[in-house]
């Protein structure tokens, strides 16, 4: 989309899916503060894709996560809704620097480089050997990783903090200095006692955004 003097305002990317023949709104950038041409392009994608279901936001592009990012997007979550789009799943997006790290605890925990997904996987284990638990961190890229998942053993829940602490240091060991995840939050109430979510505020994460897709049925 382009002003009347050429100036470009917006842009959209969206997609048929072979698989299903649902339509798929990739990707749209806009100015945020004119919720008007945020809806003129969500209108011209739902032209082409006619009378079928639409999908928004919904999967990660080279551009991003999946999900927008629903603070700093007003302009076009609520060209969405109007629209006639709902929220569906929502992502907490949590940051944090590493330069600020104390220096590296004891090492209860070894780094091994995963082939199948591509990264680095951490485990937790007593002195004995014995498995904890165990995260999953993407190769870092310009000195920033994402933090895929962490898991613990049953049973050992309460040892969430130090398996958090030992993958941070062994990252921060290794030259990172940028850590970002994803934690889901269905509701906001669940946002408010999910222990996983504090247990990343407590480390030193704070949350940038949240991340939300939307569908529209016909």
């Amino acid at each position: 989309m382009a002003s009347a003097d050429g100036r470009v305002v917006g842009v959209v990317s969206f997609a048929l899916r072979p698989a299903d023949e649902a339509g798929v709104l990739l990707w749209l950038h806009c100015l945020e503060e004119d919720q008007a041409i945020a809806g003129a392009l969500i209108d011209h994608v739902l032209g082409h894709c006619g009378q079928r279901t639409v999908y928004a936001f919904d999967m990660a592009t080279a551009l991003s996560f999946a999900g927008l990012p629903v603070t700093s997007r007003r302009g076009t979550y609520k060209a969405l809704e109007s629209a006639g789009f709902t929220g569906q799943e929502a992502w907490s997006y949590l940051h944090l620097r590493l330069d600020t790290l104390r220096p590296r605890p004891y090492a209860v925990a070894d780094l091994t480089e995963s082939v199948n997904p591509a990264g680095w996987r951490i485990r937790l284990r007593e002195r004995d050997g014995t498995r904890i638990g165990e995260a999953l961190v993407s190769l870092p890229v310009a000195g920033a990783t994402v933090l895929e998942w962490m898991t613990l053993q049953p049973g050992r829940h309460t040892l969430g903090h130090i398996l958090l602490e030992q993958c941070l240091a062994h990252l921060t060991d290794r030259g990172v200095r940028e850590v970002v995840t994803l934690r889901e939050t269905p509701s906001y109430s669940e946002t408010q006692h999910d222990p996983v979510r504090q247990l990343y505020l407590q480390a030193g994460f704070h949350e940038i955004d949240q991340l939300h897709t939307y569908t529209r049925r016909p």
